[in-house]
């Protein structure tokens, strides 16, 4: 009696736990900013050839959810962006880029690419793709970028660019999802299917994040594994391991414009650059919060690229809210005001038509 009244109440709980979860993740889909982080819109990304891995598919239309509730228009060249003249007249700008670049949860004409095209009135094409890395911004340039005829390109680096530049962090497109690349690879196609499914379950990434939250609290010494990490420590330079690739990328960048273009790497500074007070956990006596813009500034000059960083100056303006709360990205706020200034830097570095 006592064996099977424990199996009994083993099953009940067992049923509990899963008809809690499914509750879970209903509410997590009617009320998405509840989940702490951001998710790509499915059906955003395909497969392409490499070294691209993926791209956005042109014409796709969706919605970014979480934190923010905003449309997202692909145009016919797989931009987000308005439709674009094969030539022009107009001054033309080439920005390349990350998730930062698209715009992530705001809408188009919020971005800082808009405030910067509206600013020194100039014609910008707006080539920014999430979890692209030089990488796959150079592959970019060459195989459709350079057909615009920029009269600039400008690089936007972040962060994870170098994880994404040495295969830490590749992406693919399985079954309309964007995931890990290595898994791609590896898994069978019955796995793929499955952990694609839980892939975008919100419940679990929420427990998976609540999960890796609880041991940073407990273990402050909890790093992601990732080269991100790495780039603020004092030793860093660009003869580091971690840059090695980034910096190899940036010399095949300058090569192959050549001439043809103005050349510049601009800096976008991370939420903890900004608000350093709110991670001291994160930086230890090892640590420069300034390290990778300083290593990056470095890069350019030996290259002679022109390099613009306005990490200190939006520091020091000392504004609250620059970035979604959950979400790494900037807001509408932190767009327009890293617009504002970036344009201004533009307007001493580049001479417009």
């Amino acid at each position: 009696m006592v064996n099977k009244n424990l199996v009994v109440n083993i099953l009940l709980s067992i049923s509990a736990i899963f008809f809690i979860f499914i509750l879970l993740e209903i509410f997590l889909n009617l009320f998405p900013m509840f989940t702490f982080y951001y998710i790509l819109p499915k059906g955003l990304f395909e497969n392409a050839e490499p070294p691209l891995d993926f791209r956005i598919v042109p014409g796709f239309k969706g919605k970014m959810v979480g934190e923010y509730n905003v449309e997202v228009d692909i145009n016919s060249e797989g931009l987000r962006d308005y439709e674009h003249k094969p030539t022009s007249d107009n001054f033309r700008i080439l920005a390349l880029g990350d998730s930062l670049v698209f715009g992530y949860g705001v809408n188009l004409n919020e971005t800082f690419l808009s405030v910067i095209e509206k600013q020194l009135n100039v014609e910008i094409i707006k080539a920014g793709v999430p979890a692209y890395g030089q990488d796959n911004e150079l592959a970019y340039l060459i195989t459709k970028g350079m057909n615009y005829n920029p009269d600039v390109v400008i690089i936007f680096y972040y962060l994870n660019d170098n994880d994404d530049n040495e295969d830490n962090t590749d992406r693919k497109v399985a079954y309309g999802n964007l995931i890990q690349k290595y898994r791609y690879e590896t898994l069978s196609e019955w796995r793929l299917y499955v952990y694609t499914k839980l892939y975008r379950t919100n419940t679990i990434r929420l427990i998976r994040g609540a999960f890796f939250n609880l041991k940073l609290f407990f273990d402050k010494n909890t790093q992601t594994g990732l080269i991100e990490d790495k780039l603020f420590f004092k030793n860093q330079t660009q003869k580091s391991k971690e840059w090695a690739k980034t910096v190899a990328l940036f010399k095949e960048f300058k090569n192959h414009i050549n001439n043809s273009a103005q050349l510049i790497i601009v800096y976008i500074p991370d939420k903890k650059q900004i608000y350093p007070e709110k991670y001291s956990s994160y930086f230890d006596l090892n640590m420069d919060v300034d390290k990778p813009n300083k290593v990056l500034k470095d890069v350019a000059l030996s290259l002679n690229i022109t390099y613009i960083d306005v990490t200190k100056e939006i520091r020091d303006l000392n504004q609250s809210n620059l970035y979604f709360k959950y979400d790494p990205h900037f807001n509408e706020k932190g767009h327009y005001l890293f617009g504002t200034l970036i344009a201004d830097e533009l307007k001493n570095v580049i001479k417009t038509k």
